[in-house]
């Protein structure tokens, strides 16, 4: 039987203002007068189920999946981030290649995210890491995707459209988070 947990998430609150304004939140500091956001959230109670040990997991059926996955680094080599863009981010991309059976992986961006003893209670001085959120987003949409893949490969960006692309989130769980938007072309 499924262990399940609930916890709570939040969610973007459906506003008239959505209406003519797309939500946003900026990662820089804003003109004078500009707002840093206009997202308006709601918190929502979620059921979290555990699915390690249930049946197995597709991405074409379920729209993700768990691979066992051993790498070469060890905890304190995730601090060097040459490390992981030479090892770890290859064996990212040599691991979904392989269960995918993708011609060509392209990690295009990673984010280590590594929780502060003080989280969630914010310090107010910057962190090292990124922090886990507890809002639910999407990371990208199928333009946004589509378009990374032909800013990446100018030089066959005709060609690459007449193949299937995928924008894959991998996410590596062990006392560490680190994200990967790998493209599978």
């Amino acid at each position: 039987m499924a262990r399940v947990v609930q916890s709570n998430a939040y969610f973007l609150k459906r506003d008239e203002l959505y209406e003519v304004e797309k939500p946003y939140s900026l990662r820089f500091a804003p003109p004078e007068g500009v707002p840093g956001a206009n997202i308006k959230l709601e918190n929502h109670n979620i059921d979290i189920y555990d699915v390690r040990g249930s049946r197995a997991l597709s991405f074409a059926k379920d729209g993700f999946a768990i691979f066992d996955f051993d790498s070469k680094m060890k905890y304190e080599d995730f601090d060097d981030d040459e490390a992981v863009r030479e090892i770890f981010l290859l064996e990212v991309a040599n691991m979904l290649k392989s269960h995918l059976g993708a011609q060509h992986v392209q990690i295009f961006e990673h984010t280590i995210r590594k929780q502060h003893e003080a989280f969630p209670i914010s310090t107010g001085l910057p962190y090292r890491y990124n922090q886990p959120t507890s809002i639910a987003h999407v990371d990208t949409t199928v333009p946004w995707a589509l378009s990374m893949a032909q800013q990446l490969n100018a030089d066959k960006a005709s060609s690459l459209m007449k193949h299937r692309i995928q924008c894959v989130k991998y996410v590596f769980n062990e006392n560490i988070k680190c994200r990967s938007l790998p493209l599978i072309l």
